[in-house]
C-alpha cells in the first residue's frame, strides 16, 4: 500500500485501540511492521520507518551522521529490531533515562555520536527481517520552559523524515526540527544521517 493508505488504515487501528477495543494478533503486527507517516503533510513523511534487512542472519548496518543544521538541539538516530531478535553493540548507548550504559546486546539502540565520531557499526539479527529507524531529539521548549526529549515516532506530528534511497541497502534520512514550521524551507535539514545495510 502506498502512504495515504498507511495513514488510513493505521488510523483504523489506532482508532480500535482508543475505544478499547480489543486488536487482533494481525492488527498488533501490522503497527509494529510498517512504517508511520505524519498525516500533516502531502508526502511521504516518515514519524518512522521500517526496512527490510536479511531474515535470520546477523547484517552489518552502517550508521552516519552526515549533518547538524539545527545546533540548538542534540539529535541522535534510533535503529530498532521489528519483532525477534538482538542488536549487538560495539560501543556505548543511553538507556531509556539516558544514562549511559554498557549492554552487549539490545533491541534498540540509540548510539553515541561527538565531534570526533560520527559514524559506527553495529551488528542486527532478526528473525522478521524488519528493522525501524527513527530519530530522538533534545531541546530546551523555550514556550513550555521545560528541557524536553522527545521521540520523531512519538503522537507529536511537529517531527518528520524525508527519505532518500541511495540504492537498495543504502538509505539517507532528512529530520525535521520539531519547533521550524512545516513549510519552511531548511525544516528537513535539522539533522541528517545515512543507515547501510551489509554482509558481515
Amino acid at each position: 500500500m502506498d502512504y495515504k493508505e498507511n495513514i488510513k488504515h493505521r488510523y483504523f487501528i489506532e482508532k480500535k485501540v482508543y475505544s478499547s477495543q480489543k486488536l487482533t494478533d494481525e492488527e498488533k503486527q501490522w503497527l509494529r511492521s510498517n512504517p508511520m507517516f505524519n498525516v500533516r503533510f502531502d508526502f511521504p513523511c516518515y514519524q518512522k520507518d521500517v526496512i527490510n534487512i536479511p531474515e535470520n542472519y546477523e547484517t552489518n548496518v552502517k550508521i552516519t551522521v552526515l549533518s547538524y543544521g539545527d545546533k540548538t538541539k542534540i539529535y541522535r538516530p534510533v535503529i530498532g529490531v521489528v519483532g525477534k531478535g538482538t542488536i549487538k553493540v560495539s560501543g556505548e548507548l543511553l538507556d531509556i533515562g539516558r544514562r549511559k550504559v554498557d549492554y552487549k546486546e539490545t533491541r534498540i539502540l540509540i548510539p553515541l555520536f561527538d565531534r570526533n565520531i560520527n559514524s559506527t557499526t553495529e551488528t542486527v539479527f532478526s528473525k522478521s527481517g524488519l528493522m525501524s529507524i527513527w530519530y530522538q531529539c533534545e531541546y530546551y521548549d523555550e514556550r513550555m520552559k521545560l528541557y524536553t526529549i522527545e521521540m520523531s515516532d512519538g503522537a507529536k506530528l511537529s517531527y518528520g523524515m524525508k527519505k532518500s534511497i541511495v540504492s537498495d541497502n543504502e538509505f539517507i534520512y532528512y529530520c525535521k526540527s520539531p519547533t521550524a514550521p512545516n513549510d519552511a524551507e531548511d525544516a528537513f535539514n535539522a539533522f541528517v544521517f545515512s543507515v547501510k545495510i551489509s554482509e558481515p
